[in-house]
C-alpha cells in the first residue's frame, strides 16, 4: 500500500517529518535515515525485499517518537508507519490517529515550582528588604532600580522592525529632557529599636548607599550603619517610684519617678484623653495601645522590655492630658477637684519628661506620639510659648522619620502605615493652627507633602494583616479627622493671601496694604465647598452620641475659627472721608466687615449652646482662644462703630461671650488666663470712641493672643 505524505503533514503530532520523508524509497513504504550504515541494519531487514534478499539492504527499524492511539489502547509497540501496520490490518477506516498530550503539571513538577519560587522570594528579600512582593506594580519598579533602568511600560503602540529606520529621524519627546538618575529605594531605615532614619534624595547617606550596593569594594563604608550616628540612649533601668539623678535632661535636680495610678483610674484618665481631649485629633491606635497598656500593668516593672519602658513615656504623658479632662460631672466647677486634678497632671507631665529621654532624638513612632501628648498638655495649660517650640521638634522628628512622604514600597503593616499617616497630619495641624495664632510662618509647605490622609476607618477594624470594611451605615471618626485637616489647610491659604509678609505688587508709599479680593472669594468657595462635602454625620445636630455631639461642636469652632480669620482684616474698616465733607465707602469692604461681625456673633451662640449640652467640659483651648477673639472683635466693632443700630445688640452678645468664659474659669486653666485678659467692664459706649478706648482694646488683644 501506497503511503500518503500528505496526511502526515496535515497533522502535527505525526512522528514522520518532511525531512524524514525525503528519503523514502519508491519501490519500498518504510522510511529510512541516511545515516544508518549497512553493518548496523537486523537480519529482518536484510530479509525484506522487493527481489532477492542479497541485493536489498535491510534497514534498521526507527525509533518512533510517538505511538498513534490505536497502538496506545491495545499497548502494542507501534512500527511509526503511515498508517502503522497495525491500523492497516484492524482498522477500518486505515488511519492512524494521535491525541493532543496533555499540558497539565505533575505534582513532582509543582513541587520543584514551588521550591524554586521560595528560594526567589528569599533571595529578593535578602536584597530588597523594604519590597513588597504582594504587590506586583511595586515589585516591578523597585526590581528594576534595583537592575539600574527604568521600569518597563506597556506601550501604547506596536513597533515592527521595519519601522525602525522611521524611528531614527524623528524628533524626541519632551520627556526625553528629563533623566531619571537616582532610585526611589532606600529612602527610610528601620532599626532594631523601631527607629525610622529618612533620608532624602539630596542626601549623602543616599548617594553613600547607592555606591556601597553596586560597587561594595568600592569604599569600606557599611551602608547599614547610619550615616550620621548618634550616641545610644541610656537605658530606664530605674524602677518606678524611685530617684535618680536626671539634671542633664533640663527639668530638676533629683526629680522623681511618680507611680502609676491604679489600673481602673488610669483607663478612666486614658478615655479623658482619647474621648475629650484629642476626640478630632486622633494619632494612636486605640486596641494596640491598650495592649501595652494592660502588659504594663500584667508584670512587675523590674522586667519591662525596652519597648515597654518606651511606652512608659506615651503612657505618662496620656495621664497628664487626661487630668486636666477630669471634670467632677456632677459639680463641674468643684475648685477642689480642679486643683487635684491639676497637680495630678503636672506630676505626670513631669514623669513623661523624664521617660522621654532628649526629645531632640525623637525618632521612634512611640516617643512622637508621647511628644504629640505632651503638646496637647501645654495647649490646656494655655503655654503656648513652650508648646510652639514642642510644636517645632515634633515637625522635623516628623520629616526625620520620613513621615510626609508617601513610601508604598517599605513593606509595613497597616496599623503602621495608618499610625504614620496620623501623627504627621497631627502635628501639622497643630503647626498651621499654632504658627497662624502667635503670628510666625509656616514651616512645611504642601509641595513638600505626598503623605495620604489616614483611611477613613475607625481603629477596630485595622489590624496587623488587613483594614476591614466596617458594616453599612457605620460613621468613622476620621472623616471628621480628615474634614478637620482640610480646614487647616484653608487657614494656611488664608494666611499666606490675607496676611502676608510682604506687600503685593500694587502697593505704594501712599496704600499701606492691598488685599485681592478675588482671594476672598476663592477662599468663600472652599469654605462652601468644604461644607457641602462634609458627611452628613458631622453636620451640626443634637442627634446622637455624646462623642459624636462633641466632635460636631469642635468642627463648627474650627469652620467658624476659619471663617473669622478670613474677615478680620476688614472689622476695623470704617468709611474715608472725601475733599467735600462725605464718606467714600467701599462696598466690598463694608459686605467682608459685615460677614466678619456676623461670624463672630455666630461664635459666642454657638459657645452658649455648647455650655447647655455640656458636651466640652474642659480646657479646650482651641475652642476659648476662638471665643476670646470673637469677643475681642465686637468689642471694638463697637468702640469703632458706636452710632450704629445694632450696637446694643453686639455689646450685649459681647457680655454673654465674656461671662461664658469667666464661667469654665474654675476648671480650665486656659479659660482661667483667657477671663484674666477680658476682665474689662463692657459698656455701650454712646460718643466716638476715644483713643484712650482704642488704646485698651488694643492692649487688651495684644496681651489676650499671647
Amino acid at each position: 500500500m501506497d503511503d500518503d505524505p500528505g496526511s502526515a503533514q496535515g497533522d502535527p503530532w505525526s512522528p514522520t517529518s518532511p525531512s524524514v520523508q525525503q528519503y523514502q524509497h519508491e519501490d519500498e513504504g518504510e522510511p529510512t535515515p541516511p545515516d544508518v550504515p549497512d553493518s548496523h541494519r537486523t537480519p529482518q531487514e536484510h530479509g525484506s525485499g522487493g527481489g532477492s534478499a542479497g541485493a536489498a539492504a535491510a534497514r534498521r527499524r526507527r525509533r518512533v517518537t510517538r505511538a498513534c492511539d490505536e497502538c496506545r489502547r491495545k499497548k502494542i509497540k507501534c512500527d511509526g508507519k503511515q498508517p502503522c501496520e497495525n491500523c492497516t490490518a484492524f482498522n477500518e477506516a486505515g488511519e492512524c490517529t494521535f491525541n493532543k498530550p496533555s499540558k497539565r503539571r505533575r505534582p513532582v513538577q509543582l513541587h520543584q515550582i514551588e521550591t524554586r519560587l521560595q528560594t526567589a522570594e528569599s533571595l529578593l528579600r535578602r536584597l530588597m528588604p523594604h519590597c513588597d512582593l504582594e504587590k506586583d506594580d511595586a515589585l516591578s519598579r523597585d526590581l528594576a532600580s534595583f537592575l539600574g533602568r527604568a521600569p518597563l511600560q506597556p506601550s501604547s503602540t506596536e513597533v515592527r522592525p521595519g519601522d525602525a529606520q522611521a524611528l531614527v529621524g524623528s524628533p524626541e519627546p519632551e520627556d526625553a529632557s528629563f533623566i531619571p538618575l537616582i532610585e526611589r529605594i532606600g529612602e527610610v531605615d528601620l532599626n532594631d529599636d523601631g527607629e525610622w532614619d529618612f533620608h532624602g534624595r539630596s542626601s549623602g547617606a543616599t548617594y553613600f548607599g547607592h555606591m556601597t550596593k553596586n560597587f561594595p569594594e568600592l569604599l569600606a563604608y557599611d551602608s547599614r550603619i547610619p550615616f550620621l550616628p548618634q550616641a545610644p540612649r541610656p537605658s530606664m533601668a530605674l524602677p518606678l517610684g524611685t530617684v535618680g539623678d536626671w539634671s542633664n535632661f533640663g527639668l530638676r535636680t533629683n526629680p522623681t519617678f511618680y507611680e502609676l495610678p491604679p489600673r481602673q483610674l488610669a483607663r478612666a484618665l486614658c478615655e479623658y484623653s482619647f474621648n475629650c481631649a484629642t476626640c478630632i485629633l486622633r494619632s494612636v491606635h486605640v486596641p494596640s495601645f491598650y495592649r501595652m497598656f494592660d502588659s504594663i500593668y500584667d508584670m512587675p516593672s523590674q522586667i519591662y522590655s525596652g519597648e515597654q519602658r518606651r511606652f512608659l513615656g506615651l503612657l505618662y504623658a496620656v495621664l497628664a492630658l487626661g487630668s486636666m479632662y477630669d471634670v467632677d460631672e456632677n459639680d463641674p466647677s468643684n475648685p477642689d477637684h480642679y486643683a487635684v486634678a491639676m497637680d495630678q497632671g503636672f506630676k505626670f507631665y513631669t514623669s513623661a519628661r523624664l521617660f522621654l529621654h532628649d526629645l531632640t532624638e525623637c525618632r521612634d513612632m512611640v516617643t512622637l506620639q508621647a511628644l504629640v501628648f505632651i503638646i496637647h498638655f501645654l495647649q490646656a495649660t494655655s503655654n503656648l510659648s513652650e508648646c510652639y517650640t514642642f510644636v517645632g521638634i515634633a515637625l522635623r522628628s516628623a520629616l526625620r522619620m520620613g513621615l510626609h512622604r508617601h513610601l508604598p514600597h517599605v513593606h509595613m503593616t497597616p496599623i503602621d502605615d495608618e499610625t504614620r499617616r496620623r501623627a504627621f497630619h497631627v502635628i501639622q495641624q497643630m503647626d498651621i493652627f499654632l504658627s497662624t495664632t502667635i503670628g510666625l510662618p509656616l514651616v512645611l509647605q504642601d509641595k513638600d507633602i505626598d503623605q495620604p490622609l489616614p483611611t477613613e476607618v475607625n481603629d477596630e477594624y485595622i489590624t496587623e494583616r488587613e483594614i476591614q470594611t466596617p458594616p453599612p451605615g457605620t460613621h468613622s471618626f476620621f472623616q471628621a479627622f480628615n474634614a478637620h485637616a482640610k480646614l487647616m489647610r484653608i487657614l494656611a491659604k488664608v494666611v499666606q493671601h490675607l496676611y502676608p509678609p510682604n506687600g503685593t505688587k500694587m502697593e505704594t508709599t501712599n496704600v499701606t496694604y492691598m488685599i485681592s479680593y478675588a482671594r476672598i472669594k476663592e477662599i468663600e468657595k472652599d469654605l462652601h465647598d468644604w461644607s457641602e462635602q462634609l458627611p452628613a454625620a458631622w453636620r451640626p445636630g443634637p442627634e446622637g452620641d455624646v462623642q459624636v455631639v462633641r466632635v460636631r461642636a469642635l468642627l463648627r469652632f474650627a469652620y467658624a475659627h476659619v471663617q473669622m480669620m478670613l474677615y478680620r482684616p476688614f472689622l476695623h474698616y470704617s468709611p474715608r472721608e472725601t475733599g467735600s465733607g462725605g464718606e467714600e465707602t467701599d462696598e466690598r469692604s463694608l459686605a467682608c466687615q459685615t460677614a466678619g461681625i456676623n461670624v463672630c456673633r455666630n461664635i459666642v451662640h454657638i459657645g452658649l449652646e455648647i455650655r447647655k449640652q455640656a458636651v466640652l467640659i474642659g480646657p479646650y483651648w482651641f475652642i476659648m482662644y476662638t471665643q476670646f477673639l470673637a469677643v475681642l472683635s465686637l468689642v471694638f466693632y463697637v468702640l469703632n462703630n458706636p452710632d450704629k443700630p445694632t450696637c446694643a445688640d453686639i455689646i450685649n452678645e459681647a457680655e454673654l461671650g465674656k461671662d461664658a468664659i469667666c464661667g469654665l474659669s474654675q476648671r480650665s486653666l486656659a479659660a482661667d488666663r483667657v477671663a484674666a485678659a477680658l476682665q474689662v467692664r463692657l459698656s455701650r459706649p454712646s460718643p466716638p470712641p476715644s483713643d484712650q478706648n482704642v488704646y485698651r482694646i488694643s492692649q487688651l488683644t495684644v496681651s489676650g493672643s499671647i
